[in-house]
């Protein structure tokens, strides 16, 4: 599923929420599958390590230009690819962004995920 999409000037990044199951299957051995794909579409990718706050889901961060939109279409159908017919090996804790805290994100790798970029114009208010 896609998490989020933003862009800074000519900066595009798309974030893709991965199940931890199908995380291995999409790095490759090595890391052999991400680093072909990163290859082939010149677009910057990369799994973060940490699992999002309360979940089994690992964020995937595609970014690129605007002129490479299209290749970055590719890493999705790509990705897709890779894990259309793997099966998940149990069932996994879907990530919820209301039940996270600001303190769930310090210093942890999950993709800087908080809930007013997810909520944007929403108030919130630390107790």
């Amino acid at each position: 599923a896609v998490v989020s999409t933003q862009s800074t000037g000519n900066e595009k990044k798309i974030n893709l929420l991965i199940p931890c199951d199908l995380a291995g299957a999409i790095l490759g051995q090595k890391g052999e599958n991400l680093k072909a794909i990163r290859e082939k579409s010149g677009c910057k990718v990369r799994m973060f390590k940490e699992k999002l706050p309360f979940s089994d889901e690992r964020i995937l961060e595609i970014l690129g230009t605007e002129s490479m939109l299209s290749s970055m279409t590719d890493v999705l159908v790509e990705v897709l690819k890779i894990i259309q017919d793997r099966p998940m090996t149990h069932d996994y804790i879907r990530y919820v962004p209301h039940v996270c805290t600001d303190a769930d994100y310090a210093d942890k790798q999950c993709g800087g995920y908080h809930r007013a970029l997810l909520h944007p114009g929403r108030s919130w208010k630390s107790s």
